[in-house]
């Protein structure tokens, strides 16, 4: 099984402007090439769902070979993370998406639109792309006070990869209240970063591998994190240095409050 992870959080120094994480799982039985190209216009398509939190309103794929669903929140609460299955022949490929990152949800009556590139078809004897058969099947949903509905196993990666960025933001959070009450941000910056980089990773018993990831992930994003933020004090006094540490100790709280 191969798994692919695309985190999309926060960007820039400007902390509140988060993105979503995505998360993107495939699974392949034998080999595909991508390839935009294919030999068939827009396709209507059936879609399949184990939740009711979900409506699906529009389903397609286009000439492109690329998915897009429009779903409508029928539930009262908002809706954080959901997992989309492509389900094919001989393969399934797996689209999730968590927002808690970026701090927002999909609000009750809301509608969203998905667009989820494929994985192309078979070659035929002249060389071109034909699509195959997909079924998309909608797992499940995680809504803001953190429940799920749908397929409670496949959703328990969402709820694993949030506990692990938790766990460290446990001990990285400290490390950032410390920062913020030491003078010279341009030096200390860089014994930040060391003492983030020297944290040891958890023992790997008992623990899934959607925990454990989280876990590295939170320690090299912030690493990558602060790097971005010291290039970008250039020509900055110490108020406005502290200042925008600060937010940033405080977006990592907030991130742990939410998760």
């Amino acid at each position: 099984m191969e798994k692919i992870i695309i985190r999309k959080k926060l960007t820039g120094i400007v902390i509140g402007l988060a993105l979503t994480a995505i998360l993107v799982s495939v699974a392949l039985v034998g080999t595909n090439a991508w390839s935009p190209k294919n030999v068939r216009t827009q396709e209507a398509l059936q879609v399949e769902s184990k939740t009711s939190a979900f409506k699906v309103t529009q389903a397609n794929r286009d000439e492109n070979n690329k998915l897009h669903l429009t779903l409508k929140n029928e539930s009262s609460k908002g809706i954080t993370a959901y997992i989309v299955s492509i389900v094919k022949p001989k393969s399934t490929f797996d689209f999730t998406e968590d927002f808690i990152y970026g701090g927002k949800s999909i609000t009750p009556g809301e509608m969203y639109t998905i667009d989820i590139p494929l994985p192309s078809g078979t070659k035929t004897k002249d060389a071109s792309f034909q699509q195959e058969e997909i079924s998309p099947l909608i797992v499940g949903v995680v809504f803001e006070d953190k429940t799920v509905d749908g397929d409670t196993v496949a959703l328990a990666e969402i709820r694993d990869n949030r506990l692990g960025e938790k766990l460290q933001l446990e001990r990285l959070i400290p490390l950032l209240e410390e920062a913020t009450s030491l003078q010279d941000f341009h030096i200390d910056l860089d014994k930040l970063k060391s003492k983030i980089s020297a944290l040891p990773n958890p023992p790997e018993e008992n623990r899934s591998e959607a925990v454990l990831s989280g876990f590295r992930h939170n320690k090299e994003s912030m690493i990558e994190r602060l790097q971005r933020f010291k290039d970008g004090l250039e020509g900055l006094d110490e108020k406005q240095v502290r200042e925008r540490l600060i937010s940033l100790k405080d977006s990592y709280k907030q991130l742990y409050a939410r998760l």
